[in-house]
């Protein structure tokens, strides 16, 4: 994601753009890639916090884990200074963090240490233990340079090794946990099993062997991420209309506004998607998803109990099964169309 952004930013910097390339495609990102961004990081540089676009400042908080749900119902003008103030305090408390390892060093660090300290700033964590301390060691020397802002970092990150070597230094069970296989459809759960089969038989290939190419592999992967993003998706609007179909009966209508008047005053379409998905125990993200889907109104729109009625009702007609025709209408069309 945060790759995207960064091109999204740097689309006019093509010097920057190959170096965001690298780190997208997967390839090492050393000391020297992570120190070139360094200029488009300052104050007033591209990708300085006080200067990347709302979306993109959005992005970042979600990233790294600083974002929350109700800067999405904020005017702009508010919710920017808390997002910026938010990323600045996450920044300072992992720059203490990186003073207390430069301090009492990291090559004594555990195996589960260094996967932690690697995970908490970002990189990859599923190493072996000398790329995860070397580049542990990277970003506690780039992050005390005065002439880096730190900021830099969570823009592009070190990485020891290629995607492709840090995938064949995985075990099978590693990399299923790493590909979410045990949360997926059983089919779409079979076709990943697949590739991460293929992967680990391209690692007790000889090199000279091209029966598994891993770039290949790689590609498979991410197309057969993709597709099970979109089935998954889809099941799960298919299944979230059923739901609010069932859920949004006249009672059920009356108390969500109730619910939100006593706390908001006003009742805005986000207001309903929030309150709708947490009593239908849903991301807001798939409700939000069915109301487009009806041409609702979006975001600070102000709602009314007849449009919610309208939804529901929308809703149980999509749900509603589709009736066959009988023998008996089949046998008068064809006596119709005869005539």
């Amino acid at each position: 994601m945060l790759e995207h952004m960064t091109t999204q930013v740097l689309g006019k910097f093509p010097e920057y753009g190959d170096i965001v390339r690298r780190a997208s495609c997967g390839d090492p990102v050393r000391k020297e890639h992570v120190k070139a961004i360094a200029p488009m990081c300052t104050k007033d540089g591209f990708l300085g916090i006080n200067r990347v676009p709302f979306d993109v400042l959005c992005d970042l908080a979600k990233y790294v884990g600083v974002y929350r749900p109700y800067y999405a119902i904020m005017p702009k003008n508010i919710s920017a200074p808390r997002i910026r103030t938010a990323l600045l305090e996450h920044y300072r408390t992992l720059r203490q963090d990186d003073q207390l390892l430069r301090n009492e060093g990291v090559s004594d660090l555990s195996h589960d240490e260094l996967m932690k300290a690697n995970l908490a700033r970002g990189m990859r964590w599923t190493e072996s233990d000398d790329a995860l301390l070397q580049q542990l060691e990277w970003w506690l020397d780039i992050g005390q340079d005065p002439k880096i802002p730190y900021n830099t970092l969570f823009w592009i990150k070190p990485t020891a090794n290629s995607l492709r070597k840090t995938m064949q230094h995985l075990t099978v069970e590693s990399r299923r946990d790493l590909l979410g296989i045990s949360n997926l459809p059983e089919s779409v759960r079979e076709s990943l099993e697949r590739v991460v089969d293929q992967v680990s038989q391209q690692r007790e290939t000889p090199a000279t062997s091209t029966a598994f190419d891993a770039d290949a592999i790689a590609e498979a992967v991410t197309k057969q991420k993709e597709a099970a993003k979109a089935a998954g998706d889809e099941l799960e609007e298919a299944d979230v209309v059923q739901n609010i179909a069932a859920h949004l009966t006249e009672d059920a209508i009356a108390d969500l506004f109730k619910e939100i008047e006593a706390v908001h005053g006003k009742v805005r379409v986000s207001e309903v998607i929030e309150y709708l998905a947490t009593d239908i125990h849903y991301s807001s993200h798939v409700v939000s998803n069915v109301f487009d889907a009806l041409d609702m109104p979006s975001g600070s729109a102000l709602m009314t109990p007849s449009m919610l009625r309208s939804v529901a009702a929308r809703c149980r007609v999509k749900s509603a099964p589709k009736a066959k025709p009988t023998p008996a209408a089949s046998s008068t069309t064809k006596k119709d169309s005869s005539k």
